[in-house]
């Protein structure tokens, strides 16, 4: 079997298992529950990087049932949320609905999105977990650029088991992204590490690692 056709069958299988997770999430994602109740549930860190949103456009990859894209929504961002699962874009769009925010859902793979959306946006923006669900980080890297306009940013968290940290990465600059790490935590050294060597092989893009500030006790 070629590489072509093995890969279509893993993403083949893979959608049919997120249209299935979809299902899951949308009933039991604490963060469902919390955007029902009008409670924030976006990463303190990310709201005081973006900052105000009112009125910027917005780009959410990878979007599953919606819930940071409806958050987003809901602080004044105009979002499209994007994602190759048809039954979490047909969940979020019930979430919408249901919560009364104004939110468009694309059903695309993220590396088919040039043909079914031809905008640009202010801000680009993925959440955790993402980078190892993708199969070409470098295609991935020039889609979201793509998509940005001059001026605009992209945010991307890169979580490990101890700390997350984030970076905006404006366009036509050379991004930095920081990853989070104790020097306590093997993993956590080693996954910080792991993204710092495969950001700067593979964009040329320099990590910080840093090490969380200790809490007072």
């Amino acid at each position: 079997m070629d590489d072509s056709r093995c890969q279509g069958q893993a993403e083949t299988s893979n959608r049919v298992l997120w249209d299935e997770m979809a299902r899951v999430h949308i009933e039991t994602y604490r963060k469902v529950q919390l955007l029902r109740r009008g409670k924030e549930t976006l990463d303190p860190v990310e709201l005081r990087e973006l900052g105000d949103v009112r009125g910027k456009t917005m780009l959410r990859l990878q979007c599953h049932t919606g819930t940071d894209t409806l958050a987003w929504a809901r602080r004044g961002a105009v979002v499209t949320g994007v994602d190759f699962s048809g039954q979490a874009i047909a969940c979020a769009e019930r979430l919408r609905d249901e919560l009364g925010l104004e939110a468009r859902f694309l059903e695309s793979n993220v590396y088919d999105l040039r043909v079914v959306l031809d905008e640009k946006f202010d801000i680009a923006y993925t959440s955790r977990g993402i980078l190892c669900r993708l199969r070409d980080l470098n295609a991935w890297a020039r889609i979201v650029a793509h998509f940005l306009k001059p001026g605009g940013c992209s945010t991307l968290s890169i979580p490990t088991r101890s700390a997350t940290r984030s970076r905006n990465v404006r366009q036509g600059s050379r991004p930095s992204f920081t990853a989070g790490f104790t020097k306590r935590s093997r993993w956590c050294t080693h996954s910080a590490r792991r993204t710092r060597d495969a950001a700067r092989r593979r964009w040329g893009v320099v990590v910080q690692a840093r090490e969380p500030a200790r809490r007072r006790k």
